[in-house]
């Protein structure tokens, strides 16, 4: 099983398994925001946790991380 396959079982198992239509518990978008643009800033933790067990905070997550097309010409 190669990694992409992994990410994809384990966004499908959170998913299924941790719906959280209500986002209880969630950490808000400017901590997410804060994920995606600086990774290196966070450890093992709650936030962390939370966003493995919580499908709208992957999903968040997950859109956050896409380069926006703007910035792939910047990088170009």
């Amino acid at each position: 099983m190669n990694e992409k396959a992994l990410i994809a079982a384990f966004e499908r198992v959170v998913r299924a398994e941790h719906a959280n239509p209500q986002r209880h518990g969630c950490p808000g978008t400017s901590v997410l925001r804060q994920l995606a643009e600086r990774p290196e800033t966070f450890g093992p933790g709650p936030v962390l946790r939370h966003i493995g067990q919580c499908a709208p905070c992957l999903r968040e997550l997950k859109e956050l991380r896409r380069p926006c097309g703007r910035c792939k010409r910047e990088i170009a």
